[in-house]
């Protein structure tokens, strides 16, 4: 699947515009979806209706690389990921092919520089996300949300948008909560594909929260709408969460 991708950007994208460049990626992240056998869920609220709307910050709980595929599956995103991304051969290529933003985590002037490349992302109607943990976690709880990855929709008035991730697997009395796609230890990535692909009946589930707008984001600090943010994400998950 790695291997399609490499494919794709390398052969595909130089001859497709910015739409056909995001539907090839669409279409490879639902055929990795299909290979490892894992079924996607969208579940959006009464009042909500259409796709996720251009030049929008998503911010999401953070379980496994798997995110990034379910996502992917469902609409057109671009990430925010960690500078040491770029150095890992081959995904490093295809995330920086694939719009991703890169930060330096630790760096003042880095945060400064990121919140202005999301800025231009999400003035030119890309849809970015953003993982506030910093971190992957077994998916029981919604880890602690660093509130500088706000700024830039506390300085520049963006609409936000919650959404919860989360899997579930087969079991007895029909399905259970399970931690199989988590990826938080010493597992390599094909360790990994291989225990979610022996994982019989897994599927990925997306919950949509009510959108905060830009205008209630500027109302507040940056560390506020991190917590109502936090708040808006953990009620979804099918646990109670413990902060």
């Amino acid at each position: 699947m790695i291997c399609r991708g490499v494919l794709t950007v390398a052969f595909l994208y130089p001859w497709a515009d910015q739409a056909g460049r995001r539907r090839y990626k669409q279409n490879w992240m639902q055929a990795i979806l299909a290979w490892l056998g894992v079924k996607l869920e969208v579940r959006t609220p009464t009042s909500w209706s259409g796709d996720i709307t251009p030049g929008i910050l998503l911010v999401s709980n953070h379980i496994s690389w798997l995110d990034i595929v379910v996502l992917n599956s469902w609409q057109q995103f671009s990430f925010l990921a960690k500078s040491e991304v770029r150095q890992i051969p081959m995904i490093g290529w295809l995330a920086e092919k694939n719009e991703t933003l890169f930060i330096s985590r630790g760096r003042r002037s880095g945060l400064n520089t990121i919140t202005q490349q999301m800025d231009v992302a999400l003035q030119k109607g890309q849809r970015v996300v953003i993982f506030p943990e910093g971190t992957t976690t077994m998916g029981g709880c919604v880890g602690h949300f660093h509130a500088a990855l706000f700024e830039v929709a506390c300085r520049c008035k963006y609409n936000l948008q919650p959404i919860a991730i989360s899997y579930f697997e087969k079991s007895s009395s029909g399905q259970r909560s399970s931690t199989i796609p988590a990826y938080v230890d010493d597992d390599t990535l094909l360790q990994s594909m291989w225990a979610i692909s022996r994982c019989s009946g897994l599927h990925a589930r997306i919950e949509v929260a009510e959108t905060i707008s830009g205008g209630d984001c500027q109302q507040v600090s940056r560390r506020e709408l991190a917590n109502l943010t936090w708040q808006r994400i953990s009620k979804l998950l099918p646990v109670t969460q413990e902060k």
